[in-house]
């Protein structure tokens, strides 16, 4: 997998490589965060784009419902949840089966013509151009993730964010008034990425605040635009893998589960899950996971987004600075479990650092289980004002170099004084 940036942030150009476990280290403000944010937002424009154009349909139809004054008689009988019925109804362009299932779902309505202009109304919005409708949806993608500022600001360029997976790649472009202006697809993706940045959001009070910001159109197929928001919904999702899944993943990640549950001093299946906690205060015989420690929540949530298929094989996750919030002790853990998870799930992992602990980690387990051929390292750095990815990775010691900067600082302080 290639990740080829230009003109985005700080970043003139950067071309990150992702054949396995990627590590970004540098100091703040160097463009780390925008390769990450690059990388999710190519991901989630361009995969299950079918079930997005279904879910914007169902959404506008739901508008239609609810907020049309015309149709509030129509409405206020319906004998069916109107959430449901716009589901029925999305993407469904037959002006005679849309008029059946609006009758029979309001069997006693007396005004035929009312329904017929629901129908047409509906029929409308089914009809808008999937490619019109595609464009959207990954404009609004990529707003939401840059906050709006997308394109260099000291630049009249235009900005490209180009993903190459195998023989095949795709590409959106943006003028630099950060509106998009092309998108190039090969190829739809199947499967979401995972952008691990904040594990703060197990949090039962702070999950819960989240889940009244999102659009009030149910549980199931919920729209989300920007990582935090897929993170929320991953972490909430329903369990469905299947029990030979289970079983698969149980034998395959036992030694995993037993580092972290070593690592942590207590079994994470003592805690409850964090969907659970949201809906009442019930005695249970677990744990809260508010309980945890902020250290703690980072290995549950790995954890949990693994055990209900969020975090799949040959998948791509991306951790903004997993090691915040760790003891160096712990960084040093997480850094073999990340390893290991690579190792037994193959995964594409992109790491964003500026430990030098956790860095050190990560190339000594990546040896230690042989996986540091697919290991690539790049250090951030900023040039005249321009941030720049250096591929590293035949001299990491260009990273030490940077990263034990503050240790001299500080030495130098006290040899002074």
């Amino acid at each position: 997998m290639e990740l080829k940036i230009t003109n985005v942030g700080k970043i003139s150009l950067a071309e990150i490589e992702i054949k396995g476990l990627t590590i970004i280290a540098g100091p703040n403000a160097t463009g780390k965060s925008t390769v990450s944010r690059s990388l999710f937002a190519m991901f989630h424009s361009f995969s299950k784009i079918s079930d997005k154009i279904t879910l914007e349909k169902r959404y506008a139809i739901q508008k239609l419902f609810f907020s049309s004054n015309k149709y509030w008689d129509f409405m206020l009988n319906v004998q069916i949840n109107l959430r449901e019925l716009a589901s029925i109804l999305a993407g469904d362009v037959d002006k005679n089966r849309v008029i059946k299932i609006l009758h029979n779902s309001n069997p006693t309505f007396e005004s035929p013509e009312l329904v017929e202009e629901l129908s047409d109304d509906i029929i409308k919005i089914n009809s808008t151009s999937e490619e019109l409708l595609r464009r959207e949806i990954v404009a609004e993608i990529f707003i939401d993730e840059f906050n709006s500022h997308i394109t260099n600001i000291r630049s009249n360029s235009k900005s490209e964010i180009e993903l190459k997976i195998k023989d095949f790649k795709n590409k959106a472009t943006f003028d630099n008034k950060n509106e998009l202006i092309a998108i190039e697809v090969e190829k739809d993706l199947s499967y979401e990425v995972v952008y691990i940045d904040d594990p703060f959001i197990i949090n039962s009070y702070n999950f819960s605040q989240k889940r009244l910001r999102l659009p009030p159109y149910g549980d199931v197929g919920e729209k989300v635009s920007n990582h935090r928001s897929s993170l929320i919904s991953q972490y909430k999702h329903t369990e469905n893998l299947t029990l030979v899944d289970k079983a698969n993943l149980k034998e395959k990640l036992s030694v995993i589960y037993k580092k972290i549950n070593d690592t942590l001093g207590a079994d994470m299946a003592l805690f409850e899950n964090g969907k659970n906690s949201i809906d009442s205060h019930l005695s249970s015989d677990r744990l809260s996971v508010d309980s945890l420690s902020s250290g703690m929540k980072t290995f549950y949530l790995i954890k949990s987004l693994i055990d209900n298929g969020s975090i799949v094989q040959n998948g791509t996750l991306i951790l903004d600075e997993p090691e915040v919030h760790l003891h160096p002790d712990w960084q040093v853990s997480l850094a073999e479990i990340i390893v290991l998870l690579q190792k037994e799930m193959g995964l594409h992992i992109l790491i964003n650092t500026h430990s030098p602990y956790f860095l050190r980690a990560i190339e000594v387990y990546s040896q230690k289980y042989e996986i540091d051929s697919c290991v690539k390292y790049y250090l951030s750095c900023n040039e005249e004002d321009v941030s720049k990815m250096k591929d590293v990775t035949l001299d990491i010691s260009k990273i030490y170099k940077v990263l034990s900067k503050p240790l001299q600082r500080i030495e130098d302080e006290a040899y002074n004084d």
